[in-house]
């Protein structure tokens, strides 16, 4: 994911920096594209590496691993270590991302309904 945001992100700079600011050539055409891509199959993608990471913690704690009841100790010594902290920065931060298109969205209708508002008053 993180490397096809980056790409992304690089292809929006790279046709953002087409053209002049009054000759275009082209660019709003491919940066509609682009930013449309990036919306909804990067957000599409977030939404499916978070439900996949909630799974497979919830799998692992049912299943405790593979190790049976045996080694019951055996999930909070894999939650205390590097890996799962790693893990757990890494989906907080996919989650922000993926809640951070609602906040615009309604930062956006919010901003329309105060302007229609103060022309009408």
């Amino acid at each position: 994911y993180t490397f096809l945001d980056m790409c992304l992100s690089l292809a929006i700079w790279s046709a953002a920096s087409v053209g002049t600011p009054t000759e275009p050539k082209g660019r709003d055409k491919a940066l509609r594209s682009l930013i449309l891509i990036k919306v909804v199959f990067m957000n599409l993608m977030i939404f499916l590496v978070l439900a996949s990471g909630i799974y497979l913690v919830m799998a692992g704690r049912k299943y405790n691993y593979g190790c049976g009841m045996i080694n019951d100790n055996m999930v909070e010594e894999f939650e205390s270590s590097a890996w799962y902290k790693m893990f757990s920065v890494t989906m907080v931060t996919y989650a922000f991302e993926f809640l951070l298109w609602p906040c615009i969205l309604t930062n956006q209708i919010s901003s329309s309904i105060v302007y229609q508002y103060r022309n009408n008053a």
